[in-house]
């Protein structure tokens, strides 16, 4: 006998109404706790999500989850601060993040370690994730940071657990508790968290896609198992062949669903189109924080100027690029500008191209395929520049 905890997702998820935690262990499952009844001002009671109370509800199947309104969280690590290891030296810490839900929303993420820098470690490449959730009212999402010793061990530094409903987007610091929820004193992570639902998006095509792979994968791996118990090795071999496309298929669209956030990113779209949002909802600018208080830098808010063409982003004329191209030319931004119109002359958005979506899954391989290096030579020349106007000073 010890006082290990049994993992509580499962049973949140079946709907129990209360489930028994032993408080003195510092493990995964009193975080999930902790987390869960964040919500409600921490008084100890959460409602139910009305998707558990219907008739037809399984936590085992999406089929009853068919009118809940998925999400796509996309999650940016950038830095942290003030990550503490105990004993002598530098932590080399590395930040994971796991969303826990129902068995369908289970996924875990890992950026690479940073070497001796526990103070204030940075994130450039390979420090950001979409998730796909299904069932965002059951989900939790959990940042671990954790330091990997000169053995290659992880060993825990701290952690910060949050019902995924409750997330804000934009640039957020996230405090950094230890194993019983205590908050360390001035340990954060500084993560960029965007938002949003995938049936109305623009990734709409995509993430069914995407979806029914994964679905797909799973009914395979099932089959397999059985055709094993069953002895069936010819059924297994035709199955392990069809698994391994499959696989390869959604590496594919994974790929590309990257690729497509990357050039939006670079075009700024999703700013142009969250502009045209707020202004068609009768407001007349937005306003975005560039940077966050919270790390010791004043908030700096700009306006993005209003927009005048209704139509589809990637629908639109040459004239409709205008006041976006405009507004970056009133910020000053000319390496942005001339970056911008770059990529508007690679996708095509000066012509008058159709707006289907075949059009423009063609238009986003073709940049991702024929116009990589172009991006990369931006880069290089920033890096050229920068290292000119260190060595003047």
């Amino acid at each position: 006998m010890d006082s290990s905890n049994y993992d509580p997702m499962p049973l949140w998820n079946c709907g129990c109404q209360m489930v028994s935690l032993n408080y003195q262990t510092p493990d995964r499952s009193m975080q999930l706790n902790e987390g869960r009844f964040m919500r409600n001002g921490r008084c100890g009671y959460v409602l139910q999500p009305d998707v558990m109370r219907a008739k037809d509800y399984s936590p085992f199947s999406k089929q009853c989850l068919q009118n809940v309104d998925p999400l796509t969280l996309h999650i940016t690590v950038l830095g942290a601060r003030h990550l503490l290891k105990s004993g002598r030296g530098f932590a080399c810490p590395f930040v994971e993040i796991e969303i826990a839900g129902t068995e369908t929303d289970n996924s875990k993420f890992k950026t690479p370690k940073i070497d001796d820098n526990g103070l204030n470690p940075t994130w450039r490449e390979n420090c950001s994730n979409t998730f796909d959730i299904t069932c965002p009212e059951l989900a939790l999402i959990r940042f671990m940071v954790q330091d990997e010793d000169v053995f290659g061990e992880p060993k825990f530094l701290g952690q910060a657990t949050f019902p995924v409903s409750c997330l804000r987007t934009g640039y957020r610091s996230v405090p950094i508790q230890n194993g019983y929820s205590e908050e360390l004193e001035m340990a954060a992570l500084l993560v960029h968290i965007d938002k949003k639902n995938p049936r109305e998006s623009e990734e709409s095509d995509i993430y069914a896609c995407i979806q029914d792979l994964r679905d797909k994968k799973k009914d395979l791996e099932e089959q397999i198992g059985t055709y094993q118990k069953e002895g069936k090795q010819q059924g297994v071999q035709r199955l392990m062949e069809e698994l391994s496309l499959t696989e390869e298929n959604l590496l594919a669209k994974n790929d590309e669903r990257r690729q497509r956030k990357k050039y939006q990113k670079i075009l700024g779209i999703d700013d142009f189109k969250r502009s045209h949002e707020m202004q068609s909802a009768g407001h007349s600018s937005i306003k975005k924080q560039e940077s966050v208080a919270a790390f010791g830098h004043s908030p700096k808010r700009h306006e993005i100027v209003k927009h005048q063409n209704s139509a589809p982003m990637l629908g639109r004329k040459q004239e409709s690029m205008k006041g976006s191209v405009e507004d970056l030319t009133a910020k000053g931004d000319e390496e942005k500008r001339a970056q911008r119109k770059k990529y508007q002359r690679i996708l095509g958005i000066d012509e008058d191209i159709a707006s289907s979506e075949d059009e423009k899954m063609l238009m986003y391989q073709r940049v991702a395929k024929q116009e990589k290096n172009q991006y990369f030579e931006i880069e290089e020349i920033r890096a050229q520049k920068k290292k000119r106007s260190k060595e003047k000073n």
